[in-house]
């Protein structure tokens, strides 16, 4: 059983209450409210343990990945969230849409899809 080292743990744990959100919008939250500083603070905390907290995570199945490292995997979620904001030094992205109107999905046969596409489905 894989663990995470101690400096690691050291060194992100201080942003988990902060970033760890446990769902999409509450990551997407707290990324648009955030200054850049805060986002690269959490961003160069991570960045270096990633790869750790990785092999980490992948020895368990998503579905099964235990209560004690969900922070940990919300985390390294929310890195997915700022990575765009780091690259392009901006907190609003002007390349799309506000990701704050999203409406976040419960499942993959909720969308509508069936009932907007109906007619090109029975073909």
């Amino acid at each position: 059983m894989k663990e995470i080292s101690n400096p690691a743990i050291e060194a992100i744990e201080a942003f988990l209450d902060d970033w760890a959100g446990a769902t999409p919008a509450e990551r997407v939250a707290k990324r648009t409210s955030s200054s850049m500083e805060e986002i690269n603070a959490f961003y160069d905390s991570m960045l270096p343990w990633m790869e750790e907290i990785l092999v980490y995570l992948n020895q368990y199945p998503l579905e099964e990945i235990p209560d004690e490292a969900r922070g940990i995997a919300n985390a390294a979620l929310a890195m997915c969230e700022v990575d765009n904001p780091v690259r392009w030094k901006e907190t609003e992205l002007s390349s799309g849409f506000d990701v704050r109107a999203m409406i976040e999905k419960g499942s993959f046969y909720d969308s509508g899809f069936h009932s907007r596409h109906r007619h090109l489905l029975h073909r």
